[in-house]
């Protein structure tokens, strides 16, 4: 756009172009064209290309909806135009002149002229196509096609109606790319050569590509102004600049909101915003920044904790030196949560088993989910403890919040008081100057589960049942106490009753976790369960090892069934996930199945073999049957497909074992 220059134009002898154009446009053939410019002379030849006639009058024009869509996509265009268009008009001291405003498709936008004074004079209508392909050689089309100014005078014309006007036109540009042009036609009767007609036309056109740089420079500042406010009020954290004395030049209303003060704080100092041990001028004069530093802000007669960063800038025009981040503990919380994952995944449906012995633990997990007491859950290793746990999380109301999880008895005595309350920076030789939120805090308005509550220290469950009674935590090397509101579940395979009384653990703290007590029934006391956990992992591994046909045969399961499970049903999995691996066609069989298993079986049946007999190989399939019966509610086509036997098998073990799928549809 840097400024369009005048084109010199040599003196016209209007009656040889005009005896030029004559012979071209009758005689359709090559002729001198020497007369021409050359800009003209190429115009003239796609004329004749196209096969345009010369004589025709009628211009096609778009539709008033389109046209009307043309000018709202370059509203930009018109208005910036029209006042320079206006301005051209008096200047040309012409009453007869028409001045035109075309799109990039050299579609008339706008028409300037006297129709009052001369309502004889045909001038061109809003709508009408000019384009070089329709029209042939006329200014419009072709500044376009050239994208350069040009003067088309009287008999260039392509078509003789327009023989009657001198026309000049320059393109208009806005970042380089062609989306217009302005043309002024001037009748050619009387016309003076020695008017700058011309001249005029060009600085028109680079003051209107002058005004729509500008404008399009101010709306792009504006916009940029406008997202970063949009950006500072949408980011959840506080932001505040503050200049080299300490006054706050800009804060987001964020900022405001977490330290709960109203109006405008532009021109205050950063002292009365921000009531804490940290000297923020003091920081800029020894070079040093904050990041993420957790500290306690006075709001009133109560203290906030907040993790603070700084940063250092130099934005003289702004007077900015400063730039403060605050973000409540909240926010680090939900950041914290998202990366590490803290949520629970497993509900009460995820729950596997129908044995009676389990009625009464889930009775009560049941209950436990409508009310925020302390639990207790206890069992051997292995049993389910944390799926229980977290289905009680997942059916509360606060399933919505952090489920955080914790093993007291994988953490060293040293640093499990950190991990549990947290710490401020520089509390110990080996924490981070920023300090650490710990679970109770990461945990608000979720769960805290507790795993191995048995393993911990002494001196930690005293400070663990103060935060239950005071529902306060006060990091390590802090000075104020933090309120939360965390719901506590606890587990443990150990007898924790056995435990206060060699005074391993705490008689206070046993009670204050033990306000409901939920007992899990070893996998060996789960009648009936086993197979239906079989089956479950079955499944789960013919997904996870792309085996669609593994399966388990009788005599595994057998051996399966008499096993008594030390490890529960941990150990099951683990079993059966280790044959799925090695078995060989898919099918699971005593060999895949570890010698500790076989060797159980044996031994059971050497020292009493009344029982092996009871548990005869069409006793073990009748008992399968039934399960499977169970789970499907006597849907035969999924016991068939449990089974990985056809249906017609499935009705002859209904017929040899006596059982009436019937019952199981109820």
């Amino acid at each position: 756009m840097g400024g369009q220059k005048p084109v010199k134009h040599e003196p016209l002898n209007e009656h040889r172009i005009f005896d030029t154009w004559l012979e071209y446009a009758q005689n359709r053939k090559e002729v001198d064209l020497s007369p021409l410019s050359a800009k003209v002379a190429e115009s003239w030849r796609r004329s004749q290309e196209r096969d345009l006639d010369p004589f025709l009058a009628d211009l096609t024009s778009v539709s008033d909806q389109e046209l009307n869509q043309r000018r709202r996509k370059v509203q930009e265009l018109i208005s910036s135009s029209l006042p320079y268009m206006h301005k051209l008009f008096t200047l040309l001291k012409n009453d007869q002149a028409v001045i035109t405003l075309a799109d990039a498709d050299a579609v008339v936008l706008e028409v300037l002229a006297n129709t009052v004074t001369y309502p004889e004079v045909s001038y061109p209508e809003e709508g009408t196509i000019h384009s070089e392909e329709l029209v042939g050689t006329n200014a419009i089309g072709l500044t376009l096609k050239a994208d350069s100014p040009v003067r088309v005078v009287g008999a260039e014309h392509w078509r003789k109606i327009n023989h009657a006007w001198v026309c000049h036109a320059a393109p208009l540009h806005i970042s380089n790319s062609l989306i217009g042009c302005i043309n002024v036609a001037c009748p050619i009767q009387g016309y003076d050569e020695t008017v700058s007609i011309h001249p005029m036309v060009l600085a028109t056109a680079n003051a209107i590509e002058r005004e729509l740089m500008l404008k399009r420079t101010i709306n792009d500042q504006e916009k940029i102004i406008q997202q970063q406010k949009t950006l500072l009020e949408f980011v959840d954290t506080g932001i505040i600049a503050i200049d080299r004395d300490g006054v706050i030049k800009q804060v987001n209303q964020q900022a405001l909101d977490i330290f709960k003060v109203h109006g405008a704080w532009e021109g205050r100092l950063i002292t009365d915003l921000i009531v804490c041990d940290i000297q923020f001028m003091q920081l800029t004069e020894q070079g040093r920044m904050l990041e993420e530093q957790d500290i306690a802000v006075k709001i009133g007669s109560s203290y906030l904790h907040i993790s603070c960063s700084t940063f250092k800038v130099e934005l003289d025009k702004l007077g900015i030196r400063m730039v403060i981040l605050v973000r409540t503990s909240a926010t680090v919380r939900k950041i914290v949560n998202r990366a590490s994952g803290a949520s629970a995944r497993y509900s009460f449906s995820d729950i596997i088993g129908s044995a009676p012995s389990m009625e009464q633990p889930l009775k009560i997990a049941h209950l436990a989910s409508k009310n925020s007491a302390n639990v207790l859950v206890m069992g051997e290793t292995g049993t389910g403890k944390e799926l229980l746990v977290q289905a009680i999380h997942n059916a509360s109301d606060r399933k919505s919040k952090p489920f955080i999880a914790i093993n007291c008895g994988a953490i060293s005595r040293e640093l499990i008081r950190s991990e549990l309350f947290g710490y401020e920076g520089g509390a110990f030789t080996s924490a981070k100057s920023s300090g650490s939120l710990g679970k109770f805090e990461l945990a608000e308005g979720g769960t805290l589960f507790l795993d191995e509550i048995g393993e911990m220290p002494l001196e930690v469950q005293s400070v663990l049942l103060r935060v239950l009674q005071t529902q306060e935590v006060v990091r390590i090397g802090g000075k104020y106490p933090i309120p939360i509101n965390v719901r506590v579940i606890a587990a443990t395979h150990r007898d924790l009753a056995i435990a206060v009384q060699e005074q391993t653990f705490r008689n206070d703290l046993y009670y204050r976790l033990n306000v409901l007590s939920i007992n899990l029934p070893p996998l060996r006391e789960r009648n009936g369960d086993i197979l239906l956990l079989t089956d479950f992992f079955l499944k789960k591994f013919r997904e996870q090892f792309h085996k669609p046909n593994l399966h388990i045969d009788d005599t595994a399961i057998q051996h399966i069934t008499a096993y008594a499970w030390p490890g529960n049903i941990r150990e099951l999995e683990n079993v059966l996930q280790r044959a799925a691996v090695i078995s060989e066609n898919d099918l699971i069989t005593s060999a895949d199945l570890p010698n500790t298993i076989i060797e159980h079986q044996a031994s059971m049946s050497l020292s009493s073999p009344s029982k092996g007999e009871s548990h005869s190989m069409d006793e073990v399939k009748r008992e399968r049957l039934i399960q499977v019966l169970e789970t499907t509610k006597g849907n035969l086509r999924e016991v068939a497909n449990l089974l990985h036997v056809s249906r017609g098998t499935v009705y002859n073990m209904l017929s040899r074992y006596q059982v009436d799928p019937d019952t199981f549809r109820k």
